[in-house]
């Protein structure tokens, strides 16, 4: 793991069918007081649903950088593929004392 977590982060991974199962399995168990949302398209989300389904500390949904259905303030860590990840939606959504990281796949 390149990027250290608190054990009760909250995590948001936007595009997360970029990242391998074991990838996002490694950053849940990380946070197990925490926990882990990938954001996505349909396919890659039911994908990665499905070979996490025993964790317990992760979720997925469909959605996108630009239109995030979370509440605002929630995340404390905001993973992305992207290198300019910042969009009104990422501000909104990310605590203000997060920190957003870059992760190439």
């Amino acid at each position: 793991m390149t990027h250290r977590f608190n054990l009760d982060d909250r995590i948001l991974v936007l595009q997360s069918g970029s990242h391998t199962a074991p990838q996002l399995r490694e950053w849940a168990q990380a946070v197990p007081q925490g926990i882990l949302v990938g954001l996505g398209d349909p396919g890659a989300i039911g994908t990665a649903r499905r070979e996490l389904a025993d964790c317990e500390n992760v979720l997925f949904s469909h959605g996108s950088r630009e239109e995030i259905p979370w509440r605002d303030d929630f995340f404390t860590v905001i993973i992305d593929t992207e290198v300019r990840v910042e969009t009104p939606e990422t501000r909104r959504v990310l605590h203000p004392s997060g920190r957003i990281y870059s992760i190439q796949p």
